[in-house]
């Protein structure tokens, strides 16, 4: 990925039944369909949180990344904001947008913040004046998590990330 801010989303559907075997997983890069699992039977799954940060990172590695414009619905591709975290109206699916503009983590119910590497800053923002930053210094994951209120069948979150 170059160093450049990418729009990443992920979409998510369950099967509609048992045995059906027509749930998905979709990857969509600048809104770009990337690469997709189809034929999944998943029915007895669901979305009810979602990690967004650095896990599992591999000695040596270091940098920082920087993330903006969360946005999750409970319904299918969401697509580019040309205009930022502005939402459009009726938004109906929607479940939780954060474009990090309140200059911390207050918008999330957890963060994980390995001692102050996981930030908000200013040097973060692709859209708006803030965003996410993680600074890579060592093996320690870092985030943030939220929770939906209820179990989603289909479910669709996007993110910039450099």
């Amino acid at each position: 990925m170059p160093d450049a801010w990418q729009a990443v989303e992920i979409e998510w559907q369950t099967a509609s039944s048992s045995g059906a075997n027509d749930g998905y997983l979709k990857m969509w890069i600048d809104d770009t369909l990337v690469g997709s699992l189809t034929g999944l039977n998943n029915d007895l799954e669901s979305m009810d949180y979602v990690f967004m940060g650095v896990d599992d990172v591999p000695t040596g590695t270091s940098g920082t990344m920087y993330f903006d414009g969360f946005e999750a619905r409970k319904g299918g591709h969401i697509g580019l904001d040309p205009d930022g975290p502005t939402l459009q109206s009726p938004l109906v699916d929607l479940l939780f947008t954060d474009g990090f503009e309140s200059g911390d983590f207050e918008a999330w119910p957890w963060a994980g913040t390995d001692g102050g590497d996981l930030s908000v800053t200013s040097q973060a923002a692709a859209i708006g004046a803030y965003g996410m930053q993680a600074a890579v210094n060592d093996t320690n994951g870092m985030g943030v998590q939220y929770q939906t209120a209820e179990v989603q069948g289909h479910y669709s979150a996007r993110f910039y990330l450099d």
